[in-house]
């Protein structure tokens, strides 16, 4: 067999420690399918917003190439679109509370 072992340790004096391990004592799993599916869970959704990410940049630039083109000039010192820091913020939250209610 090729088994992996991981330490979980938690410090239940700590509130954010205590809340989770609430939550994997009433999940009704075993602490290693409810890790794994997490860990899964929340791999899959760094990989949809790398993916947005992406396509950001993608449109981005074909809006920039466009306007370009339409208006006759470059449009290169115009600084690229970036996702400001409140959004970015905004989506690791959903992603923690997805987490927590896992």
């Amino acid at each position: 067999m090729n088994i992996y072992n991981v330490k979980l340790r938690l410090n239940l004096d700590k509130p954010e420690h205590r809340a989770a391990y609430e939550t994997l004592k009433a999940s009704g799993k075993s602490m290693s399918q409810f890790v794994i599916a997490a860990v899964n869970a929340y791999g899959g959704y760094l990989s949809r917003e790398k993916e947005k990410d992406v396509l950001l940049r993608q449109v981005s630039d074909t809006v920039r190439s466009t306007l370009s083109e339409m208006l006759g000039f470059s449009l290169t010192a115009v600084k690229p679109v970036e996702i400001p820091a409140d959004i970015a913020e905004e989506s690791g939250e959903i992603a923690d509370d997805f987490l927590q209610n896992f």
